[in-house]
């Protein structure tokens, strides 16, 4: 007892209809706090009915009631049984005149604590009823506030705790086990695994909890569990036995459950960042070394078309020409799908990307889903992220496909066209470009009217909501917005829906080089410094420049290219280096020649011009990034324009 528990002494609550009784318990009540034995004090208070001791109870502190079973009001058991209702944590010491133990039994089951006959109560036998009475009220107490102070911890624990009986019946489960198998803790009660669970995963569970309770052996695995109500997540699970006093036998089950569906989600991304780390180096090798062959192979057909005078001649090295440019340009694509490089705009050939989709959805369909691709010739190449592009296309497709159902025809066409687009950071005013209008139609039943205005809102879907977000289109739209472009419901009629997507053209090679003449003869006495350490590349390239009438010096790695250009500062005019080389690449190239030349133009020729390479460059003043394979009359074109502003 603390100290204060000793200075208020014990309030005790008698009632009792007969003065005479009440008279002789308050005289040993008086005599008891006067004996110099008993440390003490009891406080009594009387009430001479049950009404007049609930009314007390309500405005007063009690530790212990001493109750008649003869009142006015309420006679026998059901005084016990009443007033215990109302204070149930209070201890109730019955007074009667009958002895006997089929009395003590009926007032023990209403809820008496202790039983004292008033015929011949002495002081002793008072006190040490209500004294073992308040005792045991103080243990009780402290081990009520314990076990809801642990109670409340364990029902906020982030895992799921649970208790079962030696049969498998649920006796205790918290909040988070709840939460993780979906059940409400009155659902889960009284249970098994058997009403919670499938029944492979149910007799599985029991299985382990029988050898367990055999064994008297902890268990811990991690399972994918699927309840009765179709939820399924990753499961980590923690049981130990629990023993009887003697610890002989397994009286029950203590366990853990945790949802580790997250991080084993957490786990399964991280393997794929580690995966698409390993894939983004192979392809930028991959990239490095292709592109780097095809380079010198558009260079020679370029000299061969230059150099011929037959007509055959001619027209094979243009081919040879466009087919190089055709294999840089999905090379590029390759890398942009394993690098999946936010922001790294690029050219995109949407006809290779188009032409990939009949086999995305075999893939990801059935061969009862058909596409009818009609590119019109010549299309134009697009600026943009390529992977999300071909997001944006594949996710049309795959709307197109649930909409049909089992079967259906996805038609697929794409033309040149001329569109108002919002450009630029000023978009108050659209402007009228050259644009690629891509349309996919499909042939199921329609969009109902009522929903044609939503279909590009956010978590908007008319399929099943459990299976479907309804974030398709509006990441479509998130997509086309991010490239300048525009998506929108182009068919109005109830057969079939048709998706547009207007995107604007970017600017060909050709256009560029057509806009504007190479004229060699003012280039005369221009000096060119040439690096790349693939020595075709230099050959072919070093033919070329010299063939439109500059003087080129060459070096083989940034070590040479130093060398000769502080040898020869005087007469350079501009630099061109491969950014991938041994001992010294471009960009550290570039650098030492800002070291000494703030002006002269550099530019660097990539074959992996990712977003961490062109980042490498930013700030040292490089004139222009060319990706390889280059079109050699465009770097001419781009050089002789960097040289006529100089």
């Amino acid at each position: 007892m603390t100290d204060s528990e000793d200075d208020r002494g014990i309030q005790v609550l008698l009632v009792e209809d007969d003065r005479r009784v009440r008279g002789h318990i308050r005289d040993l009540v008086e005599g008891l706090n006067r004996s110099s034995e008993v440390d003490l004090t009891l406080t009594m208070e009387c009430a001479a009915s049950v009404r007049e001791c609930l009314d007390h109870l309500a405005d007063f502190f009690v530790d212990v009631i001493l109750l008649d079973l003869s009142l006015p009001d309420v006679h026998g058991i059901g005084a016990i049984s009443q007033v215990a209702q109302s204070v149930p944590n209070v201890p109730i010491i019955v007074l009667t005149n009958i002895s006997g133990w089929a009395s003590m039994v009926q007032c023990a089951e209403a809820g008496g604590r202790d039983y004292l006959v008033k015929k011949g109560l002495d002081a002793d036998t008072l006190f040490r009823s209500v004294y073992y009475a308040y005792e045991r009220k103080q243990v009780e107490d402290k081990l009520r506030q314990s076990q809801m102070v642990y109670q409340s911890l364990v029902d906020r624990l982030p895992v799921g705790i649970f208790r079962k009986d030696t049969s498998g019946r649920y006796e205790f489960v918290n909040r988070a086990f709840c939460k993780a198998v979906g059940y409400e803790a009155d659902q889960i009660r009284r249970h098994s695994d058997g009403d919670l669970f499938i029944d492979e995963d149910a007799e599985t569970l029991n299985a382990e909890e029988s050898q367990m309770i055999n064994s008297g052996e902890a268990f811990e695995n991690e399972r994918v569990l699927k309840t009765a109500r179709g939820r399924e997540f990753d499961a980590q699970l923690i049981k130990i036995p629990l023993f009887d006093a003697e610890e002989e036998e397994v009286c029950g089950i203590q366990g853990v459950l945790c949802d580790i569906s997250a991080r084993k989600r957490s786990e399964e991304q991280r393997r794929m960042a580690e995966r698409f780390a390993g894939m983004e180096a192979l392809a930028g090798e991959i990239a490095h070394h292709v592109n780097n062959r095809l380079a010198p192979v558009m260079l020679n057909a370029s000299i061969i078309e230059s150099k011929a005078s037959d007509p055959v001649l001619v027209k094979a090295s243009k081919k040879i020409a466009q087919a190089a440019s055709k294999a840089g340009t999905i090379v590029r694509h390759l890398l942009a799908m394993a690098m999946q490089t936010e922001g790294n705009m690029m050219p995109v050939e949407l006809d290779l990307t188009l032409g990939d989709l009949s086999r995305f959805v075999k893939e990801s369909f059935s061969s009862n889903h058909r596409v009818d691709l009609r590119v019109a010739s010549g299309l134009k190449n697009v600026s943009g992220e390529f992977s999300q592009l071909k997001e944006l296309l594949e996710n049309l497709c795959s709307n197109s496909c649930e909409a049909m159902g089992d079967k259906g025809v996805i038609t697929i066409s794409a033309v040149n066209t001329t569109h108002e687009l919002f450009l630029g950071d000023d978009s108050s005013m659209p402007s009228k470009v050259d644009a690629v209008a891509i349309r996919v139609k499909d042939s199921g039943p329609g969009i109902p009217r009522e929903h044609r205005s939503r279909i590009f809102d956010p978590y908007f879907t008319t399929k099943n909501s459990e299976v479907h977000e309804g974030m398709g289109l509006a990441r479509c739209m998130t997509i086309a917005r991010k490239h300048q472009g525009i998506v929108r419901l182009a068919s109005l009629d109830d057969s079939g829906t048709c998706i547009e997507l207007i995107l604007p053209a970017l600017v060909t090679e050709s256009a560029v080089v057509e806009g504007v003449s190479t004229d060699a003869e003012s280039m005369e006495g221009k000096t060119i410094l040439l690096v790349d350490d693939e020595e075709p590349i230099l050959e072919a390239a070093q033919v070329v420049l010299e063939g439109n009438g500059f003087t080129v010096l060459t070096a083989s790695d940034g070590a040479q290219a130093i060398a000769k250009y502080s040898e020869h500062s005087a007469d350079i005019h501009l630099v061109l280096t491969d950014l991938m080389m041994p001992y010294m690449d471009g960009a550290m190239l570039s650098k030492a020649i800002r070291d000494i030349s703030t002006t002269v133009p550099i530019f660097v020729a990539t074959g992996l011009d990712s977003k961490e390479n062109l980042e490498k460059l930013e700030g040292l003043g490089i004139g222009e990034v060319i990706p390889k394979p280059f079109a050699p009359k465009l770097l001419v074109q781009r050089i002789c324009q960097e040289l006529s502003a100089a």
